[in-house]
């Protein structure tokens, strides 16, 4: 008898106490929570948000977009690898991805900028970014054509 209740009490107290399982249950929960907010509509809330990441940085002649914008040498704007780009994909228009106009930061050697995301790269690997000459220069010189960078979604 004092044998089934001790075994008892320790199962009710191993099912009783928190685990590091559940910390990670209830912080997974309330980021959720977090990405349905009304303050979050409309923000990157797939496997992709966040960074940062670490990747190549070239550059590319403006045009239209695969977002369908058209965009100057001016713009600092910045195209995707297609892996990144088609996670996003709403049906078969890419004007509709739901990464067209999010806002990424770019960082190297202690300098950052912001770029708008207006482009799918199809050349890229899945962390390297594409970008237009003037934000190129930003970092380097046009000649290097492929510098390392890091990078975060805003």
């Amino acid at each position: 008898m004092l044998t089934t209740m001790m075994v008892s009490f320790l199962i009710e107290g191993a099912i009783a106490a928190p685990t590091d399982l559940d910390a990670a249950r209830q912080t997974a929960m309330s980021q959720t929570d977090q990405k349905d907010s009304p303050a979050n509509q409309g923000k990157i809330t797939s496997e992709i948000s966040g960074g940062p990441y670490s990747g190549d940085l070239t550059w590319f002649y403006t045009g239209l977009g695969a977002c369908g914008r058209w965009n100057v040498e001016t713009d600092w704007i910045v195209a995707v690898s297609r892996i990144v780009f088609d996670r996003q994909a709403r049906g078969t228009n890419p004007n509709n991805n739901g990464l067209c106009g999010q806002k990424i930061h770019i960082q190297r050697d202690g300098h950052t900028v912001e770029a708008t995301v207006v482009d799918r790269c199809e050349d890229c690997k899945e962390n390297d970014i594409d970008v237009t000459r003037s934000l190129f220069q930003q970092f380097d010189n046009l000649d290097r054509g492929r510098i390392d960078i890091v990078w975060w979604w805003n």
